[in-house]
């Protein structure tokens, strides 16, 4: 009868549950191994081939995400350069994972771009593309430079070093400096400017 086929289904799928519950954390990463890790394929979802028939849209889309890379950049460097006066280990992990991000974005895009200059566009369309593809050079490297000063200040930490006074003098100039640099550049660049 439908009952007793309502609780032969609730009772098979309590053990199935029960039974497969310690292995919840294998099932996750067989999961994300068959399907593909969503977030990783949202963070590129803008490279659709279908993109180059349409040259403006496409600009329109790796402008975009070109400004995104110059956030990450600004975001990670700003923080980089907190970590000489206050080393945190969580902080370093997040500058050194967005800096892959930051590379894995060049490569990408950079890709991208090339393809989309190899179709018909116009003058401006061109030197958009030439534009973006120096800076995603260069919103990469600032990401390296993250990292390399995120590593400088693990070591300093790792090994109880220490600026003189006069050297935090100096840094602290610099710090100011490269902030106000950060904080035109993103602006000059989001402005086209």
């Amino acid at each position: 009868n439908p009952f007793g086929v309502a609780v032969s289904h609730t009772i098979f799928n309590v053990f199935t549950t029960f039974l497969l519950l310690p292995f919840a954390n294998q099932l996750e990463k067989l999961a994300k191994f068959v399907i593909g890790d969503a977030e990783e394929k949202e963070k590129y979802s803008f490279i659709d081939e279908r993109l180059l028939n349409t040259p403006s849209i496409a600009i329109y889309e790796c402008n975009e995400v070109t400004q995104k890379m110059a956030s990450i950049a600004k975001d990670i460097m700003e923080k980089a350069i907190v970590l000489l006066d206050h080393y945190d280990d969580g902080m370093a992990e997040y500058i050194w994972k967005e800096e892959n991000t930051l590379d894995l974005y060049e490569d990408k895009l950079g890709t991208f771009l090339v393809q989309l200059s190899g179709k018909e566009l116009s003058d401006s369309d061109s030197r958009q593309i030439s534009k973006m593809l120096h800076s995603i050079g260069d919103f990469e490297r600032i990401g390296d430079h993250a990292a390399s000063v995120a590593k400088a200040a693990k070591e300093m930490r790792d090994k109880k070093a220490k600026f003189s006074e006069h050297a935090m003098q100096e840094l602290e100039t610099l710090k100011n400096a490269v902030s106000e640099i950060l904080q035109m550049t993103m602006q000059a660049y989001t402005e086209d400017n």
